[in-house]
């Protein structure tokens, strides 16, 4: 696809090109499903929307930065890995996706601090909650593996009180974990493909 003599091939083209952004926002929907980031600052984990823990942000994947929390550096059973703010609504579908790679187990958690405030049902996952499970705090489980694996967790809100919500990755018994490129999207995407927020 070619539009006044520009190659849009991919998203460097999306990222490079603002004048035609409106323009590939509405093909790349109509011709592969691509929809917007909800969350700002993913490809780097920008300090101005993201929360870095111990992690080290020093490495990347794909010129995405990656968020590396190595299991000597974990004193307890489950350590913090980065986190972000999004304000979910109620009957909503959301596809929350990332790049991983490592050893042992990660979760992934969309939660608030107000109990009994948030809660999900599974639509479709390749993590380890099946279809229909359903929880507080949109919580899936992954196993990492020594190459990159791209995971996706399709969730419907059915139950939301609450204002305010946190995004968050979690290494459960000290796993080796290398988190890349995560995404949230409105609606069911089983195959997402990283882009930026255009907010």
């Amino acid at each position: 696809l070619t539009i006044k003599g520009e190659q849009l091939g991919g998203y460097s083209a999306y990222l490079n090109n603002v004048f035609f952004s409106g323009v590939i926002r509405q093909l790349d929907t109509q011709l592969s499903g691509y929809t917007d980031n909800l969350i700002n600052g993913s490809q780097i984990f920008d300090l101005s929307y993201w929360k870095r823990y111990g992690s080290n942000f020093g490495e990347r994947y794909q010129n995405m930065v990656v968020a590396h929390l190595g299991s000597s550096s974990q004193a307890d059973d489950y350590a913090e890995i980065a986190s972000c703010n999004y304000s979910f609504e109620q009957n909503e579908t959301y596809t929350l996706s990332f790049w991983a790679k490592g050893s042992g187990i990660m979760r992934s958690f969309c939660y608030t601090a107000k109990a009994n405030a948030f809660r999900t049902q599974i639509i479709a996952t390749n993590g380890k909650y099946g279809a229909g499970h359903e929880a507080e705090n949109a919580e899936n489980e992954y196993d990492l593996t020594e190459d990159w694996k791209q995971f996706y967790f399709v969730f419907k809100v059915v139950k939301n009180t609450a204002i305010n919500h946190t995004i968050l990755f979690r290494s459960i018994n000290k796993a080796n974990v290398y988190l890349a490129a995560v995404k949230l999207e409105e609606g069911d995407n089983r195959k997402p493909e990283w882009s930026p927020s255009i907010t």
